[in-house]
């Protein structure tokens, strides 16, 4: 029994903590102020245009920010002896755990999903211990308040998933936010009992998944007055494009785009060329994969949430054929034809 009682005593006596202050020791001050000992970062900027998906970057060597309180801080041992110096150690509080983000852009359903971690490894000192009365009172130390943020650093990792499975805290693109993990020293073994804090503020910023078309003239191949019966499909000299702008890894919100026409006549595009040598009610029909496109109620994907940015490039040009098609009383004749559709583009 006294053998598990000394070991006891051992392991007691080999962990000796302390509370630090943000002002210098006094001898009859038993309850210093804590007033300045929290500090915040500025707000910290992550740039998800260069973050990698699945592999983690780090944004590196980034000091604390202590201004409060007076220029020497100081912590205090009690009555228990540390030895004659201490090294004050930084560390994350949640001991690298991995905090879950999705940034939204306005009207998005997905944005991005992000990973964060914290890494701190930096200690202070060794600093001289004191005694404050003939070794029978309160041990402590003083150290310069410019030491916690000269000597110590941290370093924000993060990284791009796919994973919407894991619970994530939503946060608005160029949104303020503070990591839950902050940075804090080694005063106590307890999970809240200790002064010297610094919260970590970030923001998220990325290009959103963009895409326009600019205005495009296609010239259709001639076909005689007997072939319009035939219903011929055709090829036009130009590709019809839609240009995406793709920074992220990955696409961050679904692209959909529709044809639109306001006075189309049923699925045809009628003949707005008026001169003389105008072909009369002559228009076209758009073919996209085999079918006529309906005017009145088509939406086709072009990128999905997700996509891999190397392949966003492939799957911008429409695959559009034309087909001749008479409309109304179908009276035409040998002549021109002008017809006009819209493209609109959607996001998700």
């Amino acid at each position: 029994m006294r053998f598990i009682l000394g070991l006891i005593l051992v392991m007691m006596s080999s962990s000796v903590f302390c509370n630090c202050f943000p002002v210098s020791f006094k001898f009859l001050d038993f309850n210093p102020s804590t007033t300045g000992a929290t500090a915040e970062s500025d707000v910290i900027e992550l740039d998800l245009n260069d973050a990698s998906l699945n592999s983690f970057q780090s944004t590196e060597d980034i000091p604390l920010n202590f201004t409060g309180g007076n220029s020497t801080y100081h912590c205090d041992f009690g009555m228990s002896n540390p030895g004659s110096s201490y090294k004050l150690t930084a560390r994350s509080q949640e001991s690298g755990t991995s905090e879950y983000y999705q940034i939204l852009t306005t009207g998005n359903n997905d944005g991005v999903y992000v990973e964060v971690q914290l890494s701190v490894n930096s200690s202070l000192g060794s600093y001289s211990v004191a005694n404050s009365f003939f070794d029978i009172a309160r041990y402590y130390f003083n150290f310069p308040r410019n030491d916690l943020n000269s000597k110590v650093t941290y370093a924000i990792k993060y990284r791009l998933t796919k994973n919407k499975s894991i619970s994530s805290e939503i946060k608005n693109i160029g949104e303020t936010v503070t990591l839950k993990d902050h940075v804090r020293f080694n005063e106590s073994s307890g999970s809240d009992s200790y002064n010297l804090k610094q919260y970590i503020r970030v923001k998220f910023n990325y290009t959103p998944t963009t895409c326009s078309f600019n205005d495009t003239t296609v010239k259709i191949s001639n076909i005689s007055y007997g072939d319009v019966s035939k219903e011929l499909v055709h090829d036009a000299d130009a590709e019809v494009k839609i240009d995406c702008d793709q920074a992220v890894a990955y696409a961050t919100r679904s692209v959909h785009y529709r044809f639109v026409s306001d006075n189309a006549v049923g699925n045809v595009l009628p003949n707005e060329y008026t001169n003389s040598d105008s072909a009369g009610n002559i228009g076209f029909e758009l073919i996209k994969n085999g079918s006529v496109v309906n005017l009145s109620n088509n939406r086709y994907d072009l990128i999905a949430w997700g996509d891999l940015k190397e392949n966003v490039a492939r799957n911008t040009i429409i695959p559009l054929k034309y087909k001749y098609t008479p409309y109304g009383d179908k009276i035409f004749k040998a002549g021109q034809v002008l017809s006009r559709v819209k493209i609109v583009i959607d996001y998700d």
